[in-house]
């Protein structure tokens, strides 16, 4: 038995509405690339480690945006740097990181 495009769109309209998100703030790219959560986004990434989303939240969703950064910056690039943040700035521009 097929289901009924109803019967989908109110599944998804209650599975959306059942997630909690986090707050967010609106920040530049150098909040985002010098908070703790990025570079442990980052740390994780790189060392092969799954995803922690839920134990990770903050309002600028570092977490999940260094594990984004990691996939496209050299392995020996500083998180930290200048260079990072302009790759960051970059990258969000193309819709890369989000």
């Amino acid at each position: 038995m097929r289901a009924e495009k109803s019967d989908l769109r109110d599944h998804k309209q209650r599975r959306d509405r059942d997630r909690e998100q986090v707050d967010t703030l609106s920040c530049s790219a150098a909040d985002i690339v010098y908070s703790p959560h990025f570079a442990i986004g980052v740390a994780d990434l790189r060392a092969g480690a799954p995803p922690r989303f839920d134990e990770m939240q903050d309002e600028y969703w570092g977490y999940e945006r260094g594990r984004q950064w990691a996939v496209l910056a050299p392995f020996t690039m500083d998180p930290h740097s200048p260079t990072a943040i302009r790759l960051f700035e970059a990258a969000e521009q193309r819709g890369w990181i989000i």
